[in-house]
């Protein structure tokens, strides 16, 4: 990471105490991440170049319905969401898991270290999409992420 980079960086841990700050360094700055860069569709290909065109710490990229999924490093993302003109936004991934329940997907939910990606004061929305899943009932599966979410982040939580 260049200098300003660690300086970004720093003034987004700003204020957090000093275990979670450095747990955010070494958790989320640190790793390797999968992203996906949304694009309109039959623009993919183009995107992936522009993508392959970057300095990124990895060179992982595919073409997926809607967009290109890529592994890398938050620096990475960084520089995808500045640079890639095809690209519409720039998404992290922070977890993947199979949940066949209501009682798997609650207890996946609560391995998530959300205090690391979500704002301590800050409200958030979810947003679910579902197909070809027993979970079909969106509002139910939005729930449920809302309510692990605030438990995660304690007391004086917005979960809007």
């Amino acid at each position: 990471m260049n200098d300003i980079d660690e300086k970004a960086v720093e003034e987004c841990i700003e204020g957090l105490n000093p275990s979670l700050a450095k747990r955010a360094k070494r958790r989320v700055t640190a790793r390797i991440h999968a992203f996906f860069a949304a694009t309109a569709p039959g623009l993919e290909h183009l995107c992936l170049a522009e993508l392959l065109e970057l300095p990124l710490s990895e060179k992982k990229a595919s073409v997926v319905p809607g967009g290109v999924e890529f592994t890398g490093k938050l620096h990475d993302c960084y520089l995808a969401n500045l640079h890639l003109r095809t690209a519409n936004r720039v998404l992290m991934r922070v977890c993947h898991f199979r949940a066949t329940g209501f009682a798997a997907l609650e207890k996946r939910l609560a391995a998530v270290d959300w205090e690391l990606f979500l704002p301590p004061k800050g409200p958030f929305r979810v947003s679910v999409a579902s197909s070809k899943s027993r979970l079909y009932h969106r509002g139910a599966v939005a729930q449920r992420f809302q309510e692990s979410i605030a438990r995660r982040m304690g007391p004086g939580f917005d979960a809007a």
